[in-house]
């Protein structure tokens, strides 16, 4: 054990720079990795999914498993198809004896990862001396031949394997003496060999590990931390000084998490109780037999967050997991979450530093995240480095995990939910993914928001969350029966590896609700209410745009705050306009909010609305305000209404949107003697008249839901309105939403027609989207069918991934310019600086243009030549920007319009993006 290699296993190199000029051998490559692995999982891989997979591993060792991995997964460089890369450094090879000139195609034919695949299988096999089960053969094959993100079919196997019977003996020899040499020195002996040739390899486990081992060789080809200077230094010492350069970050230490925490963690107000679905939630985390799911459903601003944060608490500690993932349906409502969960992180363990990342696209944009950010230098995971003091308590975000694909491997990620659909997306680097999930408690919130075609990749990747055994906590205010049954199937699935009938869910229709799912079965909880029900009324209203700009007057004729929510931007920005025309409004008494706003004007319009009618504004409330939005400002956003103005909508919609009317009524707030009662008003359905045909919506309403959702939205409520004169809250919800969704509510005859003509084109639809989906779908766990995970497509853009996982009709992202004679500008309120065309962005400048991104509707730039004329603005230089890479610019004219086709775009700071269509000059459609 320990002795010196032959010498031509030093030959033969595994990396380099400069042509050949600095390079490193292959054998210390394979003893780096090993060197670093052990500390990697155990510091990525926390000890119960450790425990997990060790218990699924036969006879061999976590450890041995780990090493041997690492000592193998480079080995293929040593082929007559690796060496040649490099000319200079293959003389040297040549020079030795290992021959062979092949064809340059045949260079890219034999990848290095299937080449290492083989040859540790043929090792296996020679080393055992007996038969290695197939199972074991696939384990081992998938785990090295998948190093580098794509795990190898059967048939691209064979065709390596044909091209390894023409290479030289010599060659093979030469990686079988390698791997002798170093399992050797690691005290790999004959007896471990063999429980390693007869490992049960596990789908689960494959990609378990497989994550492991790229994060160690990513760690290990970091120059800072193992230069390719080989000093003469012990191995030991080599491996302490990597380890020492390389900063993984601190993991979050579970706490207690119980009900008699709850004040001081969440920063309640003195004398604040407990709610009783957060005590449920409290309970059920603690009395689940095992991993399972949590489904907790209550109204808006009920504390299901701090419901969440609390469970997941109490199951990370049970479960010894160390990693938390809370997703969110938007960028901006992740950001909100970002903050509450890092604020949450600092009532905790303070001696425990703990690495938190924001996961999405905009992240470096975000206030307190952006802070940290721009103190460090985003890793590329081939260049690893320090970040500072890794004994430095509190939270951090540590730069290593800024890496593109080791974001989710941070202890604590808050993140849009597009990074959990996408590990159920056929693509590469998904082992690296799986492998931030598997090891964490995942927090889904808003649940209810994914589309039947988003469910498809949300349901596959719960199976596989299920397979490894990680809680997930589903929130969400109004969740139909049919969604409920379908998340708590898919998730049993993978937990209990049935492919049979699916649990039975009890059937209690009682609200707020609590589902706890474990191997065993499904227990469903009613905890009932804090005792104060909620009663608002709903009226319907007969006019469009006109009579809801009247009807805001009105309202708000003696002070308060309203809000308006229209289906598209275009129908926002007209209120907009026939608000402020009448001229009884004053400027600062109507705030327009929607998508189309560059993303840092939108930020600070949020911002401003949360400081002036949040919970924490009551002092600074304004006398009078309206708000104009799209569906936005029911997307996580803390505003206290005094009434609500909506455009017709689903159902669920509007009971959301009814969790913003008297939000924080607890508060004490102060409101116009008229609107003391909550109060939603509806237009775009007239009065519901259930003896008439059925209403004619506003059609771009009607475009952005369907028929048959605003159908049934307008016949249940008008039903409320007229026996009830409104809804309360919790009691009428469940049965509210499952008759739109899950139930066959008594459809008058009137518009049975149309009412089952609409039905019959959602379900259609809802099967394309399901069949589109399913192209892409990575199989469910079990079966060995790892290789068909992979794509040649990568989702290492965050906006790549998202858009294959939405089936939004969504345009290019860009990024809103302004032409100044022959040069570019960012718009005006930002640097004045000219943008070069040709040279590098400066910094700062280039971090002000990425604050100008606005996402196009898909109808702007439909067809070729929308998209041709667009990139006509593309700047080159851009691609050398951190900020700007992979953005597209859009030009606007001095007059801050531009053309596209037969659309004309122009910007206005108080309406944002506005898109007509010529000829004819009206206003564009969508969202």
């Amino acid at each position: 054990m320990g002795h010196r290699p032959a010498p031509d296993l030093e030959l033969f190199w595994g990396k380099s720079s400069s042509g050949g000029a600095a390079w490193l051998p292959v054998l210390a490559h394979l003893r780096d990795t090993a060197s670093v692995i052990g500390h990697v999982a155990d510091t990525l891989v926390p000890a119960g999914l450790r425990d997990r997979v060790a218990g699924r591993l036969g006879e061999a060792s976590w450890r041995d498993v780990m090493v041997l991995a690492a000592l193998a997964h480079d080995v293929g460089k040593v082929s007559v198809y690796f060496q040649p890369k490099v000319p200079e450094l293959y003389a040297r090879v040549r020079g030795a004896g290992f021959t062979g000139d092949p064809p340059q195609a045949d260079l890219t034919a034999a990848p290095h990862p299937l080449v290492g695949a083989l040859t540790l299988a043929d090792w296996l096999r020679a080393r055992a001396g007996r038969r290695v089960p197939r199972r074991t053969l696939r384990g081992w094959r998938a785990v090295v031949g998948g190093h580098h993100g794509v795990f190898p079919s059967d048939a691209a196997l064979e065709r390596v394997r044909t091209l390894l019977d023409r290479e030289p003996a010599a060659w093979s020899q030469a990686r079988h003496r390698m791997l002798d040499q170093l399992v050797d020195d690691h005290g790999i002996g004959d007896r471990e060999i063999a429980a390693l040739a007869a490992v049960p390899w596990e789908d689960r486990d494959v990609v378990t590990v497989t994550g492991a081992l790229i994060a160690a060789d990513w760690v290990a080809s970091s120059e800072t931390a193992f230069p390719y200077d080989l000093q003469e230094v012990p191995p030991a010492v080599r491996a302490a000084r990597g380890r020492a350069a390389v900063d993984l970050g601190g993991r979050w230490r579970p706490g207690d998490g119980d009900a008699t925490t709850f004040a001081r963690r969440f920063g309640l107000p003195a004398g604040s109780v407990v709610r009783p679905v957060q005590a449920a939630a409290v309970r059920a985390a603690t009395e689940l037999d095992g991993p399972g799911m949590l489904v907790i459903e209550n109204e808006t601003g009920a504390g299901k967050t701090e419901a969440a944060l609390a469970a997941a608490e109490i199951l990370a500690r049970r479960l010894d997991l160390d990693g938390l993932f809370f997703a969110q349906p938007t960028r901006v409502t992740s950001d909100a979450m970002y903050d509450r969960v890092r604020t949450w992180l600092t009532t905790g363990d303070p001696s425990a530093p703990v690495s938190l990342i924001l996961a999405h696209g905009k992240a470096e944009l975000h206030g307190s995240y952006a802070a940290g950010w721009l103190s460090a230098q985003a890793a590329d995971p081939t260049c690893i480095c320090d970040d500072g003091d890794p004994a430095a308590p509190g939270v951090e975000a540590t730069a290593w995990f800024r890496g593109r694909r080791t974001a989710l491997l941070a202890s604590v990620v808050v993140g849009t939910i597009d990074q959990l659909l996408v590990a159920a997306l056929r693509s590469r680097h998904l082992a690296m993914r799986h492998a931030g999930f598997a090891g964490k408690v995942v927090v889904v919130d808003e649940v209810h928001a994914a589309d039947s075609f988003m469910q498809r990749y949300l349901h596959r990747a719960l199976e596989w969350l299920g397979a490894y055994g990680s809680p997930v906590i589903l929130l969400s205010a109004t969740l139909p029966r049919g969604q409920r049954e379908a998340l708590v199937a898919a998730y049993h699935r993978g937990l209990t590896g049935s492919d049979g009938s699916p649990p039975a869910v009890p059937d209690d229709t009682g609200y707020p609700r609590l589902t706890a799912v474990s191997a065993s079965g499904v227990r469903v909880t009613v905890p009932g209410t804090d005792g104060r029900p909620r009663f608002t009324r709903i009226d319907f209203r007969d006019g469009d745009l006109p009579e809801m700009a009247a009807t805001v007057r009105d309202l708000t004729g003696d002070g308060g705050c309203v809000g308006v929510v229209c289906s598209t931007v275009s129908r926002a920005q007209e209120l907009y306009r026939l608000v402020t025309a009448s001229g009884d409004v004053a400027a600062g008494e109507v705030v327009l909010l929607h998508s189309r706003f560059p993303a840092g004007r939108r930020a600070r319009i949020e911002a401003d609305l949360v400081a002036a009618l949040g919970r924490r504004g009551l002092g600074t409330r304004p006398r009078r305000l309206i708000v104009i939005s799209t569906q936005i400002i029911e997307q996580g956003l803390d505003l206290d209404l005094d009434a609500l103005v909506s455009d017709i909508a689903p159902v669920d919609l509007i009971i959301q949107r009814i969790g913003r009317v008297h939000r924080h009524r607890d508060l004490g707030v102060t409101r116009p003697p008229d609107l003391a009662t909550p109060r939603v008003l509806v237009f775009g359905a007239g009065v519901p008249d259930e003896s008439a045909p059925p209403p004619v919506f506003p059609a771009g309403v009607a475009a952005v839901y369907g028929d048959s959702r605003l159908l049934a939205g307008a016949l249940l409520l008008g039903r409320v309105a007229r026996s009830r004169g409104g809804v309360t809250s919790p009691d009428d919800v469940a049965g509210l939403v499952d008759l739109a969704y899950s139930g066959t509510p008594d459809v008058p005859e009137a518009w049975r027609e149309r009412w089952d003509r609409a039905r019959r084109e959602e379900d259609e639809r809802d099967e394309r989207r399901r069949h589109r989906a399913d192209a892409l779908l990575i199989p469910p766990p079990g079966g060995g069918t790892l290789d068909r995970w992979s794509s040649t497509m990568s989702v290492a853009d965050e906006s790549v991934g998202a858009a294959q996982v939405r089936d939004a009709d969504d345009g290019p992202e860009v990024v809103l310019v302004r032409r100044a004679g022959d040069r570019i500008r960012p718009l005006a309120g930002l640097t004045a600086a000219d943008v070069p065309v040709d040279g590098p962005v400066p910094d700062d400048t280039a971090r002000d243009l990425a604050r100008c991104t606005v996402r196009l509707p898909a109808w702007v730039v439909r067809g070729r030549d929308g998209i041709r004329e667009l990139e006509q603005d593309a700047v080159a230089s851009w691609a050398r920007s951190r900020w700007l890479r992979g953005c597209q610019a859009l030009v606007l004219g001095e007059d801050l319009t531009r053309r596209l086709g037969d659309r004309v775009l122009r910007y206005d700071d108080t309406l944002g993006l506005v898109v007509t269509t010529e000829p004819g000059g009206g206003a564009g459609m969508g969202p």
